[in-house]
């Protein structure tokens, strides 16, 4: 599921941004080659509910590398584009997610983007709920 939805960000900044930016999904060493984002999941969770559900969060952290680190006016209005891309996501093409408490920031030249999703899993039960029963029959004369 994590994975579906750093995918259904990266359509989401595809469409918003254009192909005018390389958008990597993986941690890179080396070879970015500005302009470019890279999306990277930022300690998801998953916490037990009531009823078979557990809630998985994904905080996402969308780094933007400028072609130039020095012009922040940019960064803010490719910023600002980011998050309104990341606010409704489609996970599927009948499935969207919203993003909650996104914000950004500026760091040694570099935006960040920080963007989470809440998604609500049920457990699958593994066992058949369907048994047998067996039933003796007592008949009463009268």
């Amino acid at each position: 599921m994590v994975n579906l939805i750093i995918e259904g960000v990266a359509s989401a900044l595809y469409e918003a941004l254009g192909d005018g930016y390389a958008i990597f999904r993986d941690d890179l060493r080396q070879g970015l080659e500005p302009p470019c984002l890279l999306i990277l999941a930022v300690g998801p969770s998953l916490d037990p509910q009531p009823s078979n559900v557990n809630r998985l969060t994904v905080p996402l952290d969308i780094s933007f590398y400028p072609e130039d680190g020095g012009d922040n006016t940019g960064m803010y209005q490719v910023g600002l584009k980011v998050m309104e891309a990341a606010e409704l996501i489609s996970l599927t093409k009948d499935k969207r997610l919203r993003g909650l408490r996104r914000s950004m920031d500026i760091v040694d030249g570099v935006l960040h983007v920080a963007v989470t999703y809440e998604v609500f899993l049920r457990k699958v039960a593994s066992v058949d709920p369907m048994r047998t029963l067996d039933l003796d029959l007592l008949v009463l004369e009268s």
